[in-house]
């Protein structure tokens, strides 16, 4: 639900500065029904939940009535990421989960959406047990994404075959907002961008599910 009521009046960063709560609310709902609707045909009850529709609804406020927006969507069972403690996981566990992530935002990037945003408060989790052969995870939250359409560029499905190889989109770069879930010494340094880029090379190089990487990454050391 998009109620501006229900929106803070000070900004969380900055809390001397006033929030046009109209204006958020407002750019949540229009930016999240269209980030659904782009994504859901190829993605929905998948990757990212099921969407069934958005409204906007014009309610009382006394006098007056103010518009509000909801949008409705599959409840997705399961466990926020960012719920869970990466101490209590292994090496091989965590890049798991990060591999996941970092699959789904090349996913949902080739369907049309920049998600600009996956960070353990934006992943649902299966379960705790990421060994499990079954566990995957979905992405929430998409009121601060692009959706390529809205600005009048075609998503990258309409002209290539494959989305973009992990490799090459994140060579020598660990995605920010998952760096806890990083193994110890992965988080900076030479040593850590070298155990990076050779874990990508490991588990991307074969794959068919993305375009191959260029050859002189997969060749660099």
């Amino acid at each position: 639900v998009y109620d501006p009521l229900y929106y803070p009046f000070a900004d969380d960063d900055f809390p001397y500065m006033p929030n046009n709560v109209i204006l958020r609310a407002e750019s949540d709902f229009t930016l999240e029904s269209a980030a659904y609707s782009q994504l859901d045909g190829k993605l929905g009850g998948s990757l990212i939940p099921k969407f069934y529709g958005s409204w906007l609804l014009w309610l009382p406020l006394k006098d007056v009535r103010r518009p509000v927006g909801f949008t409705l969507m599959e409840l997705v069972k399961g466990v926020p990421l960012n719920a869970l403690d990466p101490k209590h996981y292994t090496p091989q566990e965590r890049l798991r989960v990060i591999a996941l992530s970092m699959e789904a935002a090349l996913e949902i990037r080739f369907a049309g959406v920049m998600h600009d945003d996956i960070a353990p408060r934006n992943i649902i989790c299966s379960g705790k047990d990421f060994s499990a052969p079954d566990f995957s995870i979905r992405v929430i939250d998409f009121n601060f994404v692009t959706v390529f359409p809205l600005l009048g560029l075609r998503p990258p499905c309409d002209s290539e075959p494959l989305p973009e190889s992990p490799i090459e989109w994140f060579w020598n770069s660990r995605p920010p907002d998952m760096r806890d879930w990083l193994p110890d010494g992965w988080r900076k340094g030479d040593e850590g961008r070298r155990l990076w880029n050779q874990w990508l090379k490991e588990t991307w190089a074969g794959t068919t599910r993305f375009k191959p990487a260029p050859e002189h990454l997969l060749n660099a050391e």
